[in-house]
């Protein structure tokens, strides 16, 4: 038996909390059990430093085009026709980062394998910091 469909991401706005975790829930439409790899990917460097004059003339120039770096990915089995949660760890700078700005766009890239075949499946994600709790 093969990979015959692609994966399904279920929310597009995924809640990061103070452990740093990013609950993707990912459905798998095969008839059979496959494994998967989820990898979040941003388009900017999470450690970038702000805006300055030589960066912006560098960017007239045409260099310092924002490069694709992979963040976290997490490797899974999912059984045939169900769903499951896939907990992926932000990394540190990563996460401050997402602190900082409150939210932080993304590509989440799904590959589901299974006999010898598989199939890849993006979707844009935005992850978005947890809102502090109030302190008593």
């Amino acid at each position: 038996l093969a990979v015959e469909k692609e994966a399904r991401i279920k929310k597009r706005k995924i809640v990061v909390g103070d452990n740093r975790a990013a609950n993707v829930q990912i459905s798998n439409p095969n008839a059979v059990l496959v494994n998967g790899q989820l990898t979040l990917i941003s388009n900017v460097s999470p450690g970038a430093p702000k805006k300055s004059a030589a960066s912006s003339a560098a960017k007239r120039k045409g260099k310092g085009k924002p490069k694709a770096v992979k963040i976290a990915s997490k490797r899974f089995k999912i059984a045939a026709g169900k769903s499951k949660t896939v907990t992926v760890k932000l990394p540190r700078k990563t996460w401050r980062a997402l602190k900082r700005k409150g939210r932080m766009k993304v590509t989440a890239k799904v590959v589901l394998r299974a006999g010898g075949t598989s199939k890849t499946t993006t979707s844009k994600l935005t992850l978005v910091a947890a809102k502090p709790k109030p302190k008593r």
